[in-house]
Parts: structure tokens; sequence; C-alpha cells
């Protein structure tokens, strides 16, 4: 009888599908390293495609008991790899632009680059407290600085007072600035 490794894929998602989970191991052994490797290329980092390709495993698995067994896997799995890998990339390129914006949001930390929290650890400290605020100080926040509104502006859409849109902002800004400690 041959070995399972030898087993062709089509015979193996067969099992699979009435029941053998056994058979998922060889599709796995042949599969997960490529798939690492191809996520790599996209990512550029080793810990998070190995992660993308847990996920499209996930995906795999999951869909496994309703795809047709003469797919072409290989290539049917590389494409969900491929697309998880984007949806990842572009993940981080919004991350990395929701940190650069709040950066920017007018809190100085004028302190060495060695000497500061991770950059993620700091907006991550800064997204808790600003989860804990008002919806009015998220409002004013939001519009500000993310949606990029005039204090005139926002005044306007929240039909309040300008002075009251500053004062907002300040007092967001100050319960931010004091809960979020930069070292």
């Amino acid at each position: 009888m041959k070995n399972k490794q030898n087993i062709s894929e089509e015979a193996l998602i067969r099992k699979f599908q009435k029941g053998d989970s056994k058979a998922l191991v060889p599709l796995v052994k042949r599969y997960h390293k490529l798939w690492c490797a191809l996520a790599y290329e996209i990512l550029k980092d080793a810990d998070l495609a190995k992660d993308v390709a847990q996920e499209a495993w996930k995906v795999i698995i999951a869909s496994l008991p309703t795809i047709s067994a003469t797919v072409k896997f290989k290539a049917w799995g590389a494409r969900i790899v491929k697309n998880k890998s984007i949806d990842e990339l572009r993940r981080q390129l919004r991350l990395r632009a929701r940190q650069q914006a709040l950066l920017r949001t007018g809190f100085n930390w004028e302190v060495n680059e060695a000497e500061r929290i991770g950059k993620e650890e700091r907006y991550r400290a800064v997204l808790k407290v600003y989860k804990t605020l008002s919806e009015e100080h998220r409002q004013v926040l939001r519009l500000f600085y993310v949606d990029k509104y005039s204090l005139k502006t926002m005044a306007s859409l929240l039909g309040i007072s300008e002075g009251t849109v500053k004062s907002r902002l300040f007092h967001a800004r100050e319960k931010i600035k004091k809960n979020v400690k930069v070292t």
C-alpha cells in the first residue's frame, strides 16, 4: 500500500470529506512550509507569515468538506494564503497610518527613542484611554484628527459653539496625556 505522503491530493481530500481527519496531515506536511514562504515573500516578517499561513489553513480546513476533490489543491490553497497575506499587509499599513496620524495629534513626546516605550505599545495605550473617553470627546478627536475638520466646521456639524469644540478637544487631549505614561 502507498505511503500517505504519496497519496494524491484528490484521494486525501475525499478521505477527509468522508470523515478521516488524519488525511489532512499529509496535506499540511506537503504545503505548510511552502505557504509560509509564500506569505513571507509578501509580508517580509517570518512570524507574521506563519500566523497568516495558520489563518489560511483554518479557511482551507473549513472549506474542505464542500470543495470538489478534483480542485487543484496547491494552487487553491496558495491563492488563499496570498489573499490572506495581502489582507494582513493592508491591515498593517492601515495600522501604521493610524499610528502616524495619532502621533501627529499634537502629543509631543520629546524623549529619546531608546528610552520610550514602543510606538505600538503607546498607540495601544492611547487607544485604551480613547475608548474610556465620553462620546463627545471621542467625537471631537475623531473629527479633528482623523477627518481633519476645522473647529468652525466641527461646531457647525455638531450644533455647538466653537468654544465648546475647543474645550472638548482640550479636555480630551489632557485626559489622554494624563493617562498615557511616557517614560
